[in-house]
């Protein structure tokens, strides 16, 4: 008796093990196929912070690129960002419970900010991981005092040391639109409601892909619902990645509803359009 008691005991045990043991595979795939995704789609790549100092021990390509002019291993991660934001991302390494914050990234040597946002990925005992993600077009980093009465973005755009000598273009189009115009990024978007203004689609493209913007076409579904039509536009519901969007294309695509498509990007890109709550993206679809 004793034995089948046993017997039966040392089975019951064997099928919690394996039960665990397959609740484990389950959660490390499932883990692993997100990890797949977020390199895919939602990251601008990653870096190590060691949690005591707080400075840069390692970083992707990807990181790098967007500090291309200067070597940001071994500096503090609080250098990266302006000075208002230095307090959060110091946060966001070492309290376990932040996990992510939105900020505005500063190359010093280049003198311009773009906003990041930055999620706590993954930490150790003495490790954090940081995934950055691009969410705002590069600006040319201002003085606050010296920009004029009612720009809007004047907000926020702190001033940069060390870049007296930077040299801050005016568009062609005047102060209205010098901003977004003064930097690399800017430029690739012209005023493109101008018809005799020339503009690169594949240097646009190039950018959307870097920003992760540019949404492959496999990954929209489109509903039968229509949300709104015009005579040449018309905005269908759907579905990107399992969330409902709206989505906007031109009933016919010539070269004027072109200009206006890519003159809207140029906008959406800044996310401060009054009736956009997020901007997900572009769809190339000839």
């Amino acid at each position: 008796l004793w034995y089948v008691l046993f017997g039966c005991a040392l089975a019951l045990l064997l099928f919690k093990f394996v039960l665990s043991v397959d609740t484990f595979c389950t959660d490390a795939f499932a883990a692993h196929r997100a990890n797949e995704i977020l390199l895919q789609y939602s990251s601008n790549g990653f870096c190590a912070i060691d949690i005591e100092s707080e400075t840069i021990r390692s970083a992707s390509d990807q990181v790098v690129k967007l500090f291309p002019n200067f070597n940001i291993v071994g500096m503090p991660v609080a250098d990266l960002v302006c000075a208002p934001d230095k307090g959060r991302v110091q946060r966001l390494v070492k309290v376990s419970q932040q996990p992510m914050e939105i900020v505005q990234c500063v190359d010093q040597v280049a003198g311009e900010t773009f906003d990041c946002k930055m999620l706590r990925y993954m930490s150790s005992t003495r490790t954090t991981w940081l995934a950055l993600q691009v969410v705002g077009e590069r600006h040319v980093a201002v003085r606050t005092d010296e920009m004029p009465s009612g720009d809007v973005n004047s907000v926020n755009r702190p001033r940069v040391f060390g870049q007296e000598g930077v040299e801050e273009v005016e568009s062609s189009c005047g102060g209205e639109n010098s901003l977004p115009e003064t930097t690399s990024t800017g430029r690739v978007f012209p005023s493109l409601v101008d018809g005799n203004h020339p503009y690169d689609l594949n240097a646009i493209l190039s950018l959307c892909r870097q920003e992760h913007c540019l949404i492959p076409t496999r990954d929209i579904e489109l509903g039968e619902a229509g949300i709104a039509s015009g005579s040449f536009w018309q905005v269908k519901s759907g579905s990107w990645k399992g969330t409902p969007v709206a989505v906007k294309r031109s009933k016919n695509f010539f070269i004027h509803e072109g200009v206006e498509i890519l003159n809207e990007l140029r906008m959406l890109r800044l996310v401060r359009h009054p009736c956009i709550t997020q901007f997900f993206g572009v769809i190339v679809l000839s």
